[in-house]
């Protein structure tokens, strides 16, 4: 008799392929566990902001109308926000079909001369470009 121990007849390339699909989840754990609602939730709360403040816009304070517009441009649902202005964000917006808030197209327009109206939220390159 051999002293010589049975190897595998199994591949290693075939056990590898068997490694790789019992080592990943048929499901994303977030879905599993129940955190889908949590980025449903987030913008929710950010569409209650902007509904808030678009009662009226002219009775609005500065501060609450840079929070509307901070809102916006941390709202994805409107697109990302790098390498453009906030009226180009709100235009390329309204092209496809977003619907974005009219608010922020007025808001922008009625303050083009200040930066803190027509530049985004996120670090600018320039005077009104996101980058």
């Amino acid at each position: 008799m051999s002293t010589r121990s049975r190897r595998s007849t199994t591949s290693p390339a075939a056990k590898a392929n068997v490694r790789i699909d019992t080592a990943f989840s048929k499901t994303r754990p977030s879905v599993a566990a129940g955190h889908v609602g949590e980025s449903i939730k987030a913008n929710a709360k950010s569409r209650q902001v902007i509904e808030v403040l678009d009662d009226d816009l002219d009775a609005t304070s500065r501060e609450q109308q840079l929070e509307l517009l901070k809102a916006f441009d941390l709202d994805s649902e409107y697109g990302p926000a790098i390498g453009i202005t906030r009226l180009e964000r709100w235009e390329r917006a309204q092209k496809y079909g977003l619907e974005p808030p009219v608010q922020i197209k007025l808001l922008v327009q009625a303050h083009s001369d200040d930066l803190d109206y027509t530049k985004c939220f996120w670090k600018t390159d320039g005077p009104n470009v996101c980058i």
